[in-house]
């Protein structure tokens, strides 16, 4: 036999849209998403910074340029998802 719970966890969350979910969130997640985007736009302002000087350097490979372009676009694109994730869209 299920855990009452068990069935009452199943039930609520069975019913409830996953975009309602995310409202759910706790203070220390949110600080916690908070804190991590704060890491990710650090690094992306590193990238960009460490980009602009290999810019000016006519010795630098190029495939090392793309490199890090490339992961400064990802980082931009989880930097957006990961703010979305904190501040829903609430016509969803």
């Amino acid at each position: 036999m299920v855990p009452a719970e068990s069935r009452f966890f199943t039930f609520c969350f069975r019913e409830t849209p996953l975009y309602l979910l995310e409202f759910y969130m706790s203070d220390e997640q949110g600080s916690e998403l908070s804190q991590r985007i704060e890491d990710l736009k650090g690094e992306h302002r590193a990238l960009d910074q460490e980009l602009r000087s290999m810019a000016d350097d006519p010795l630098v490979d190029d495939l090392q340029i793309q490199r890090l372009k490339k992961r400064k676009l990802f980082l931009k694109d989880s930097i957006s998802h990961l703010e979305s994730n904190l501040m829903p869209d609430m016509t969803a």
